[in-house]
């Protein structure tokens, strides 16, 4: 039997660039809503927005890094070599909580090597709510108790081949030198670098001739302009005719208040709601408060008796303040020909 060395996967176990392990690596993944419960072997507990509240309080409570080991050697009672230590704690939202770690040499070829896949932290669980409050270390495992943990190092894809991993190699170090970064740099460190580089200015676009706007002689017809008037002398006769019809406008508006005005004074005098005399006070009060008159007219009371009532004309001189209409209307009201005289509508006489 023949075997296709071609066809081989043994590309999976190939060995990554040392620059390639992260140094950012998932601790502990948040719960989905509406329990956020994560699920252990060793049992399932809440991981929400409070308890990453209290677990990075607590982690920056203490001074000392928080180690990690190998399959959690440190309870074991035996010798618990280092494999790393954790420098920082961070809330990335929906993804957990994550740590920057500072690997020892053994532990990056561990890594490098893909020995070693998974983070298993040591979670303290408060029985009360059954919320997580405290992580107290963690261990490089390949059986993590935490389902759905973000492996350390993934795999490489049994379609990718030495050559394509090698120039992906080639553009990392090309990345590192144009951004001025150390040649151990990882990846997570030079998207960093790429998204705090400015944004790029975008270039103005060439300016084009405009183009000249050309006014139909039907137009120009209408507006009185000559043949090859400039849009200029258009908009100018434009806003010229509208401010004429505003004008006009506002004329006719002017007139329809003093027809409407004639009328109400008019048909006071006729109803005997207000004498001749009174016609100017009338006219003020329509001027102030138009429908406040129009309810009077429809309300007040009749003062001057129609069978004695010479309907004056709006516009003529107010009666004389000792006519008989006069006289009754201030009778009428309480008013003595002294104070109608002094302050009635009548010409003063010159002393």
């Amino acid at each position: 039997m023949t075997v296709d060395l071609l066809d081989c996967r043994v590309l999976i176990l190939e060995a990554i660039p040392l620059e390639a392990v992260p140094r950012e690596i998932q601790i502990l993944p948040r719960g989905r809503p509406p329990d956020y419960l994560v699920k252990s072997a060793k049992g399932s507990f809440i991981v929400d927005d409070e308890a990453v509240r209290l677990i990075l309080a607590n982690f920056t409570a203490q001074q000392n890094d928080l180690v990690i080991d190998y399959e959690h050697q440190t309870y074991s009672g035996g010798e618990a070599p280092a494999a790393g230590w954790i420098k920082n704690l961070e809330d990335r939202g929906e993804a957990g909580i994550w740590a920057t770690v500072e690997w020892t040499e053994r532990a990056l070829g561990y890594l490098q090597r893909k020995e070693y896949r998974y983070l298993s932290p040591v979670v303290y669980v408060r029985k009360s709510d059954n919320r997580a409050v405290y992580i107290e270390s963690a261990a490089l495992t390949n059986l993590p108790a935490i389902d759905g943990m973000v492996p350390i190092v993934n795999k490489i894809r049994a379609e990718e081949t030495p050559m394509e991993a090698k120039r992906m190699s080639k553009l990392l170090e090309k990345l590192r030198n144009r951004l001025k970064l150390s040649a151990t740099a990882t990846e997570e460190e030079i998207e960093r670098a790429l998204d705090a580089l400015p944004p790029e200015t975008p270039k103005e676009p060439m300016e084009t001739p405009a183009a000249k706007t050309v006014i139909p002689q039907s137009t120009l017809d209408l507006l009185g302009l000559a043949a090859g008037a400039s849009e200029a002398e258009v908009n100018a006769r434009i806003m010229a005719l509208a401010a004429a019809a505003q004008a006009a406008e506002a004329n006719l508006a002017t007139e329809r208040q003093v027809r409407e005005e004639d009328e109400l004074v008019r048909a006071a005098l006729s109803a005997g709601k207000i004498t001749p005399a009174m016609e100017e006070w009338a006219r003020r009060q329509i001027r102030a408060d138009r429908e406040a008159f129009k309810l009077f007219l429809r309300l007040a009371p009749q003062v001057v008796p129609l069978e004695r009532l010479k309907t004056a004309e709006p516009g003529r001189s107010p009666a004389s303040p000792n006519d008989d209409i006069q006289r009754f209307v201030n009778k009428q009201l309480g008013i003595d020909d002294a104070a109608f005289a002094k302050y009635g509508g009548g010409e003063k006489e010159a002393e």
